[in-house]
């Protein structure tokens, strides 16, 4: 860096990737708390994450446990 300027880096992979990422912490909506009431433990996990795009299986066994009590 030199008299504070930078000079860019681009990174053609992740450019590609900017319209797509999904950060951390997105909430849930109703139609995901819904597949996760009504399949949960019912069908196999691999199956049901197909439906839940960009959650983690360790996100969804937590929204799940969560949604079951009543949190």
């Amino acid at each position: 860096m030199k008299g504070g300027k930078t000079d860019a880096l681009i990174v053609p992979e992740l450019e590609a990737m900017l319209g797509t990422y999904h950060p951390r912490n997105v909430p849930w909506t109703k139609a995901e708390d819904e597949i996760l009431r009504r399949y949960y433990n019912r069908v196999p996990i691999d199956a049901l994450m197909k439906h839940l795009p960009g959650r983690t299986v360790a996100a969804a066994k937590d929204r799940a446990t969560r949604t079951m009590r009543g949190e």
